[in-house]
């Protein structure tokens, strides 16, 4: 049996909430801080409130929109829903390092793509906010809610669920 080498690098795969951009809990952290809500309030309803559970959860493939989250999650939080997801992810930032592998790995040939649930991207776009989205990546698959027509004949949910 002769030894090969592995196949060099063809693609990279990232994730955006927490690999792109700074962990996700410090965000939240720092969004709790800024709205006067009490620690843990902001996870809560996003991860134990039933209510904000199914409004998370559908935002994230598309089967809700992002002003749906703002009002239901700002509801349950007891504060403005107006512009909610802007403020929500005010304090995620690029995290340097992975933006530069990623820009490295792609100017020597590799192609780079983002792989993640939805934020959903009207009326507030994170990943454009945050200097990710078209001209970043070679390719992107953001959930239902945000997927774009490079990856439309790859999943159903993309095309309407006809899957065209």
């Amino acid at each position: 049996m002769e030894d090969e080498l592995p196949a060099p690098y063809r693609g990279l795969i990232l994730d955006f909430g927490g690999v792109l951009t700074t962990r996700m809990r410090l965000n939240g952290e720092a969004f709790e801080r800024s709205e006067g809500l009490s620690p843990g309030a902001y996870f809560h309803a996003l991860g134990q409130h039933p209510e904000g559970v199914a409004i998370y959860s559908a935002l994230e493939v598309g089967e809700a929109t992002q002003e749906d989250w703002n009002r239901v999650i700002g509801g349950i939080l007891g504060i403005d829903p107006t512009d909610l997801m802007r403020r929500a992810l005010a304090n995620l930032d690029p995290e340097p390092q992975i933006v530069e592998s990623a820009q490295r790995a792609r100017a020597a040939g590799i192609k780079v793509a983002m792989l993640s649930n939805s934020f959903g991207i009207e009326p507030y776009n994170p990943y454009e906010d945050k200097g990710m989205w078209r001209d970043f990546f070679d390719s992107d698959l953001v959930g239902a809610g945000g997927c774009t027509e490079a990856v439309a004949d790859h999943l159903p949910a993309c095309a309407g669920g006809t899957g065209a």
